[in-house]
């Protein structure tokens, strides 16, 4: 090797040697402390004791009702949206939509969809279930 390379090398190593000894004192930062998440849950919607079997779920008494009281409490929903299956005139499954929602306990959650006016009506019917999330995007 000629002496310029070699020179080169030695200035390349001594430089990446003190590098790496500064760095040793420092310690990485902290990571962020983890924020509580406040709990998950899902209301599984189903067809209610009024619910007509030969229309379809736009057709429904109370539908209109159902949509605004998602809408007026969507700070509270993850994601909300009716299953395809259940949801068409003549369909025999009984469920018919989800919402996912965030309350501080079991308890507000329920609260919350009995509020839901296709559940006060009868048109639908909600089980709220936590939902032990792990990974959600956006959430």
């Amino acid at each position: 090797m000629r002496p310029r390379k070699r020179l080169f090398w030695v200035a390349v190593l001594i430089g990446v040697s003190a590098g790496s000894f500064e760095t040793l004192g420092e310690q990485a930062p902290p990571a962020p402390a983890a924020q509580a998440r406040q709990p998950v849950f899902v209301a599984i919607y189903e067809r209610g004791s009024a619910w007509d079997d030969s229309k379809g779920v736009f057709e429904q008494a109370g539908i209109n009702g159902h949509m605004q009281f998602l809408r007026a409490n969507s700070d509270k929903l993850i994601g909300a949206g009716r299953f395809r299956q259940g949801t068409e005139p003549g369909s025999t499954d009984r469920m018919v939509g989800m919402v996912v929602l965030l309350a501080a306990t079991h308890e507000e959650a329920e609260r919350l969809m009995a509020n839901d006016p296709a559940v006060v009506g009868n048109v639908m019917r909600a089980t709220v279930r936590q939902w032990l999330a792990e990974r959600v995007r956006g959430y």
